[in-house]
């Protein structure tokens, strides 16, 4: 089994709750990451001791230039960036070395969609924050296993609305939600309750 290793500790959370789905790794690997294949996923620093986080099944492998990185992929692989300077510093940070825009990059993605269907039960509380044109997606899949009483929360319901639009529809204005949106900053929250029988 292939091991794909996150430097920073801070992708941990980010990859527990899968909002860092992808990873973009500099020079071409698809002949080392494979579509369907599992892998180990880890975070430590190099020669240092690994935390083993989960095991992960690739759904994709796209070998690009950093020219042709779409905001999809950007975010994928962090949740705070947007755009393709934030991606490129963080690259040259990372490799050490100026990251131009013809360099080969390869971006490794897991798919949410055909993990969440395999987890077992039901949810009292879900957390959402990926890529914002997928909410009413991400919603449409857990909305049916989120208990009476339950949860669920969206991130970035204030500054990305015009990309949810479809999906601030649906929580405000479905008779099974009591919904409301909290602001203490400029990104916003949406609180949806699911009422009970």
């Amino acid at each position: 089994m292939f091991v794909l290793n996150f430097y920073s500790p801070v992708f941990v959370d980010q990859l527990k709750r899968g909002r860092k789905t992808a990873t973009i790794r500099l020079g071409d690997k698809g002949k080392k990451y494979r579509k369907g294949e599992v892998v180990m996923i880890t975070v430590g620093f190099q020669h240092s001791p690994r935390q083993k986080i989960f095991d992960a099944v690739i759904d994709s492998v796209e070998v690009k230039k950093v020219q042709d990185l779409s905001p999809r992929d950007i975010e994928h692989d962090n949740p705070e960036f947007r755009r393709l300077d934030e991606m490129v510093h963080f690259l040259e940070q990372i490799y050490g070395r100026k990251v131009e825009m013809d360099d080969v990059v390869t971006v490794v993605s897991g798919d949410a969609f055909k993990e969440i269907p395999k987890l077992q039960g039901t949810f009292d509380f879900v957390f959402l924050d990926a890529w914002k044109r997928d909410y009413q997606k991400f919603f449409d899949l857990v909305f049916p296993r989120l208990d009476p009483g339950g949860l669920f929360l969206a991130h970035n319901v204030v500054n990305k609305q015009t990309e949810m639009a479809d999906f601030l529809g649906t929580i405000q204005k479905s008779p099974a939600l009591f919904t409301t949106i909290v602001s203490p900053g400029s990104e916003g929250v949406s609180v949806s309750w699911k009422k009970r029988p």
